[in-house]
């Protein structure tokens, strides 16, 4: 399966708090969904069926949202097909960081490089237009990634400073996997495929 962008991020982000902790001593596309599901619910003796479709007032703005719905795939799908590769491979220098207090210069100049890319495939969600009902969890994907990024730039500073309380203060700006992993499902559920390898 393939491995997809923000799974990469988290991935360093562990990998990066992994080597925080024993280096200082403590200091893709798989389907989830294939349409609509249907859900049927009994109460008192009667049965009704409800799909698990975004509902619209009217047949027109149910055509809409379903064009709209269809470009975010689109552009998801092309999104992560763009980034994936290039973030699969320079995350791995991250997994070389045993003590990043003794970070080489090869060791942080990949965390910068892979971090800058993390951060150029998190600015482009910016361009890509998720329907209505997926605009906060879109923002919130978006939004997430940011907040991880710029951890892994202070994270990079602190390594080169050789900074125990910059490399503490990176990890917890970090630490929003929660927020990521909420946005990350609502997704994936619209969207019929996964953003990241289990």
């Amino acid at each position: 399966m393939k491995r997809r962008g923000l799974v990469v991020i988290m991935t360093a982000c562990a990998v990066l708090l992994i080597a925080a902790l024993v280096g200082c001593g403590g200091a893709a596309n798989s389907p989830t969904t294939s349409g609509p599901s249907a859900t049927t619910a009994t109460t008192a003796g009667a049965t009704s069926t409800s799909a698990s479709v975004a509902t619209s007032t009217s047949a027109g703005a149910a055509a809409g949202n379903t064009d709209v719905l269809g470009k975010y795939k689109v552009d998801m799908n092309a999104w992560v097909d763009k980034y994936d590769a290039d973030l699969t491979e320079k995350v791995a220098v991250l997994g070389t960081i045993m003590d990043p207090m003794n970070a080489t210069e090869d060791q942080i100049k990949g965390t910068k490089d892979f971090a800058r890319l993390a951060a150029e495939a998190a600015s482009s969600l910016k361009d890509i237009q998720p329907p209505a009902d997926l605009a906060s969890a879109h923002q919130a994907y978006a939004g997430g990634l940011n907040t991880m990024i710029t951890g892994l730039q202070q994270y990079a500073k602190a390594m080169e400073e050789k900074s125990a309380s910059g490399l503490a203060d990176a990890m917890a700006s970090m630490s929003v996997s929660g927020q990521i992993d909420q946005a990350e499902t609502t997704l994936e559920q619209a969207l019929g495929f996964k953003l990241s390898s289990d």
